[in-house]
């Protein structure tokens, strides 16, 4: 079924990769959700909606998985954490328009290299606007505003470069910076 604002969702597996979650209607909740292994991923499509009232931590022990919200859909993430654990290259994407991530707190990079992308028309709001972005912090963190595609908005009142390595681009992982 469903998850509610009780439950806690898992997209994991030790054996298969590809477990993607596609949340397509409105009103999808859960008090936690944890994205692990490579090529897992959650989506949150056309008119489809998802409360995360606690965390949303992608990438716990392996790389590669992935979180995206996509036009004319919505997230609302208490706590978002991007690779959580020892494998990297885990990412959230915010990508067209009326694609709305909010968070009250986020991390890219908690324990190892994280990626944040949004475009398109994309909006990721930190608190209302008011709150600190962290990329980079025990791993490297990389904002990317574009990427490929036409900007997106980050409204936060810091984005905090937590680390040496980490870096914000605009435009584009292949050209532009």
């Amino acid at each position: 079924g469903v998850p509610t604002s009780s439950d806690n969702a898992n997209v994991t597996s030790s054996t298969t990769v590809g477990q993607n979650a596609n949340i397509t209607a409105p009103a999808a909740e859960a008090a936690d959700v944890n994205i692990d292994r490579n090529m897992n991923f959650v989506t949150v499509s056309s008119g489809g909606t998802l409360d995360v009232s606690g965390t949303l931590s992608v990438g716990q022990a392996n790389g590669g998985s992935g979180f995206i919200v996509f036009p004319n859909a919505s997230a609302t993430i208490g706590t978002l954490n991007i690779s959580t654990g020892a494998g990297g290259s885990n990412f959230v994407t915010v990508d067209g328009t009326a694609a709305v991530l909010n968070v009250t707190n986020a991390t890219v990079g908690l324990s190892a290299d994280g990626i944040l992308i949004v475009r398109n028309d994309g909006v990721l709001n930190v608190n209302g606007g008011t709150g600190t972005l962290t990329v980079g912090s025990g791993g490297d963190g990389t904002l990317y505003i574009g990427n490929g595609g036409t900007p997106g908005t980050v409204n936060a009142a810091t984005v905090h470069l937590g680390t040496t390595g980490s870096s914000i681009r605009f435009d584009g992982c292949c050209g532009g910076t």
